[in-house]
């Protein structure tokens, strides 16, 4: 007869693998909630690794193109609210750098239908020393996704009442040259 308590050597060991388990997950957890959360997650890509860029909204931050594509300009209409939906009313953090605005540059402004092997490649430059932001993409398709991703880098502070975001090296493409079906 066994104790009610007792812990046979192969539960035993098991416990020890998951405790293990759970504890070697910790420090991934904690250090990944200080990274953006880009999705789907860019081929390559460096970030910083905190908020350490002012985000000057109140001056109105300035989108601009190269190009002269309606697609694009009404991309940044929508972006104008998704990435800056707070009213700022707090003063920027004076020790960080400031980013004024996001220049886009694309190399193709045809706005062809997108379709399979279309170039949605874009790279994106958030500088450490402020000014403006920089996107450069061959089509504005790859100029669409480039500002999904802009979008998802702008964070607001609720303590400070102002926008700030990471300095920033991005190059991205899609995975796959074909869409998957989704339900």
């Amino acid at each position: 007869k066994t104790a009610p308590f007792f812990i046979k050597p192969a539960c035993a060991s098991n416990m020890l693998a998951l405790a293990l388990f759970v504890c070697g997950c910790i420090p991934i957890a904690v250090y990944s909630s200080s990274l953006p959360n880009i999705w789907p997650l860019p081929s390559e890509f460096t970030v910083s690794d905190s908020l350490n860029l002012n985000v000057d909204t109140r001056a109105g931050f300035i989108f601009s193109q190269n190009q002269d594509s309606a697609l694009i300009q009404q991309a940044f209409d929508r972006y104008s609210w998704l990435c800056f939906p707070h009213r700022p009313e707090g003063q920027p953090n004076a020790d960080y750098s400031t980013l004024t605005g996001l220049k886009v540059d694309i190399n193709d402004a045809s706005e062809d239908t997108l379709g399979l092997g279309m170039d949605e490649s874009y790279s994106l430059d958030i500088p450490a020393e402020g000014g403006n932001a920089t996107l450069t993409a061959n089509t504005v398709w790859g100029a669409m996704r480039g500002l999904e991703t802009f979008s998802q880098l702008m964070v607001f502070n609720f303590t400070q009442s102002f926008y700030q975001t990471f300095v920033t090296s991005i190059v991205d493409k899609p995975r796959f040259s074909h869409r998957g079906i989704l339900t």
